[in-house]
């Protein structure tokens, strides 16, 4: 036998690229990196913009994802596919940002108020992007940062919950990550759910929450919420919470919590005991007042002790 013959599956080098024979033939890495940046440079920042709240970040993402072309350039240049390798970077370095800037909030509490206030003139995003970004994603964050700190959840939770919702990173993933089991992960997405439910429920059901969402009106809201001594008494609070678990996101974005919902959520024994709609409403009438709203969308029908009680969610046909 010949062993000077090389065996299928030996430790051959792969061919060359296209690029890498272009290095070998005398051309400079700048040269093409600035061929790459020309061609890309469009098309990375309409796929940054995509999920990103305004230019300037965008941009900020595509210089980024340039200097890290800069700095991985041999390995960029191995691969077959230059371009899905640099959008593939982009999307790694567009996930970074995110992290960054919810680490940012969270350390910082009047930074969401300071960036609504200061919003960029240049948002383009088309209609689903700008309700997702704006509408939905300030929202929650805005929600997310006072939980946060008032201790409803914990960081744990909250990492885990951003991943999953706001990164879109699949739950499988984020277990490998945590080095937890996938049941573990949805246990506590499914808490900051739970907990973000509630807080909807006091902010939007019973409470004056409106739009811009301002971190520092949704903390006033959780902070009546939790005072002890205060109006409420620790049934009360108990039963809010388990009432707002039920609450519902119609299309549009409104916040409801159905009669039949609050209901079944108060007479649910895995909760606590059963309690009656007399006794919720008595426990939202005595947080409405503390809250200072006059008018509060409360489950009981008829409502007596408010001024109205209609579109409030609680209705039945």
């Amino acid at each position: 036998m010949d062993e000077s013959i090389p065996l299928a599956g030996s430790l051959a080098e792969p061919p060359r690229t296209e690029l890498q024979k272009r290095v070998d033939n005398g051309e400079s890495p700048r040269t093409i990196l600035e061929e790459l940046s020309r061609r890309l440079q469009g098309r990375l920042l309409a796929f940054v913009r995509k999920s990103m709240r305004n230019t300037a970040d965008a941009e900020d993402v595509v210089a980024d994802v340039f200097l890290k072309m800069h700095q991985h350039f041999e390995d960029m240049i191995k691969s077959e596919s230059v371009d899905g390798w640099i959008f593939k970077v982009a999307s790694r370095v567009r996930a970074d940002f995110y992290r960054k800037r919810s680490k940012e909030l969270l350390a910082d509490p009047e930074t969401m108020d300071q960036e609504r206030s200061q919003g960029s003139a240049d948002d383009t995003a088309g209609p689903r992007e700008l309700a997702e970004q704006v509408d939905t994603g300030e929202q929650v964050r805005a929600h997310l940062l006072v939980l946060t700190e008032r201790g409803w959840i914990s960081r744990a939770d909250l990492a885990d919950y951003w991943d999953q919702v706001v990164m879109e990173v699949k739950q499988g993933q984020v277990g490998i990550r945590r080095g937890v089991g996938q049941s573990r992960i949805a246990q506590r997405k499914a808490a900051v759910s739970r907990e973000l439910r509630i807080s909807f429920y006091l902010c939007y059901v019973l409470g004056t929450v409106r739009p811009p969402y301002r971190a520092a009106v949704i903390r006033e809201h959780v902070d009546i919420f939790d005072l002890d001594p205060g109006p409420l008494k620790d049934a009360d609070r108990k039963l809010l919470r388990r009432a707002g678990r039920a609450v519902s996101l119609r299309p549009g974005g409104d916040v409801v919590l159905c009669r039949e919902d609050a209901l079944a959520a108060i007479e649910d024994p895995k909760t606590g005991p059963a309690a009656s709609l007399e006794e919720l409403h008595y426990a939202e009438s005595v947080y409405a007042v503390a809250i200072g709203n006059p008018a509060p969308r409360c489950t009981a029908r008829p409502c007596s002790r408010h001024r109205t009680s209609s579109g409030m969610g609680g209705e039945t046909q």
